[in-house]
């Protein structure tokens, strides 16, 4: 894939917010496979995945749907590690 390096300074600026878009598009892709109209407790089990760049945590027993999230986030750093400038450096 060819590098891509925008010479306007805000769209270079403006990396973080598209990464940030393009997580919650992903995580919505999910929505389908956990119910929608469902309300998960916060006192119930939970799993999290640790993955080079994120923690991926997700309700226990949906290892499926936490390890696609996992799969797909490390995908999308991957593909759009060239646009951020400086790339974030705390775990996401």
């Amino acid at each position: 894939m060819a590098e891509f390096r925008p010479k306007d300074k805000t769209l270079r600026t403006s990396g973080r917010r598209r990464f940030a878009a393009f997580l919650l598009l992903v995580a919505s892709g999910l929505g389908p496979a956990v119910a929608a109209s469902a309300q998960v407790a916060p006192d119930g089990d939970w799993a999290t995945l640790r993955t080079t760049h994120f923690d991926v945590t997700f309700p226990a027993g949906l290892d499926d749907v936490g390890r696609r999230a996992a799969r797909l986030a490390e995908e999308a750093w991957v593909r759009l590690g060239a646009t951020l400038h400086p790339p974030p450096r705390d775990r996401v």
